[in-house]
């Protein structure tokens, strides 16, 4: 498997989830109808360095957890061999950070949210269940006042939605 485009916007190609197939030595693309970037590229300040997980597979290897980047989110979406696509944990937060345990369906991932920036939590792939395992911000949130960011949108000239988000 791969993530990649065949450069048809040039540098402006959303990425897309490809799978090779060793019996007749071709290419499929499982998300060609997707208008949504695979991978995180979300703008992150604090979050420099950061490594985006790639595809990580389950332990059949019939299905894998992967980040895409959405109407400036970053989510953990859960992708099959067929070609079915599912959001896990979908939401107004960049997931920065993410590793499986294929056996158990546990991931630990890094989260950030305008007014809860940076922490890890406990992910069950299975019963949706989050639990926040660091705290590192809490003191400093106590004395700060953080705003929510606001989703807004327009048509651009050519009739396209154009979706951003601003803070008060």
């Amino acid at each position: 498997s791969i993530i990649g485009h065949e450069r048809e916007y040039q540098g402006a190609t959303l990425s897309k989830i490809w799978l090779y197939n060793t019996i007749d030595q071709s290419f499929v693309c499982l998300t060609s109808e997707w208008d949504v970037q695979v991978g995180d590229v979300s703008a992150a300040d604090f979050h420099i360095g950061t490594v985006d997980p790639g595809l990580l597979w389950t332990n059949d290897s019939q299905g894998f957890y992967f980040l895409i980047s959405d109407h400036g989110n970053v989510s953990v979406y859960y992708g099959s061999v067929d070609g079915a696509m599912y959001p896990s944990l979908n939401g107004q937060q960049h997931v920065y950070g993410l590793t499986i345990n294929p056996e158990t369906h546990e991931a630990v991932l890094a989260i950030s949210t305008p007014v809860k920036p940076g922490d890890l939590y406990t992910y069950n792939l299975s019963t949706g269940e989050l639990a926040q395992l660091t705290f590192i911000n809490d003191e400093l949130l106590k004395t700060r006042s953080l705003s929510e960011a606001e989703a807004i949108s327009f048509p651009s000239s050519d009739g396209r939605e154009i979706h951003g988000s601003f803070m008060n």
